[in-house]
């Protein structure tokens, strides 16, 4: 993945998010319902999983990124958002 975002640069381009975070499509849609503030279970509707799922998916989502709360995912995210 290292690899894939140095060549989007190199073209001047910016690498998606989940090359940025480290994270799978899935758990990057996960992670940004999170951050616009839904419940698991409103997260497993959205995205037609169950709420178990959506509790694995945090649950790494979490390793991933070295936090431990739904509000430093949100401020993981924003940060993401603002740095260019």
């Amino acid at each position: 993945m290292d690899r894939c975002a140095q060549e989007l640069a190199a073209c001047g381009l910016e690498p998606p998010a989940t090359i940025r975070l480290g994270l799978t499509p899935q758990e990057l849609s996960t992670a940004t319902l999170v951050a616009g503030g839904l419940t698991n279970r409103q997260i497993a509707r959205e995205l037609l999983i169950s709420v178990k799922t959506v509790e694995y998916h945090l649950g790494k989502i979490y390793a991933k990124l070295g936090i431990g709360s739904r509000v430093a995912l949100a401020a993981k995210l924003g940060d993401l958002t603002t740095v260019r």
